[in-house]
């Protein structure tokens, strides 16, 4: 029972994050401000992997491979920001 409570959490969790970058789309900003909109969805994306990486892979229980694979989302992500950088300067 505990174990389908977590994902029921973790599902919970992942369907309002998905609503919270769903409506980011909707933002129409100029300049700067869609850089920060961009890197909020990122941010989100990077929260989400973590959330499926941790509860439904059951990484939370090893450090060794939830420090792994949070280095690797996260330099995942920092390159997808640096692309969307470069993109959006040109």
């Amino acid at each position: 029972m505990q174990s389908s409570r977590r994902l029921i959490h973790a599902w919970l969790l992942l369907l309002a994050l998905s609503v919270a970058t769903t409506l980011l789309t909707f933002v129409n900003a100029g300049g700067s401000a869609n850089r920060l909109v961009g890197a909020t969805v990122l941010v989100l994306a990077g929260i989400k992997g973590r959330v499926i990486l941790a509860r439904y892979l059951g990484l939370e229980t090893t450090r060794f491979w939830t420090r792994i694979f949070d280095f690797a989302l996260v330099l995942f992500l920092m390159i997808a920001f640096g692309l969307y950088m470069v993109s959006a300067s040109g």
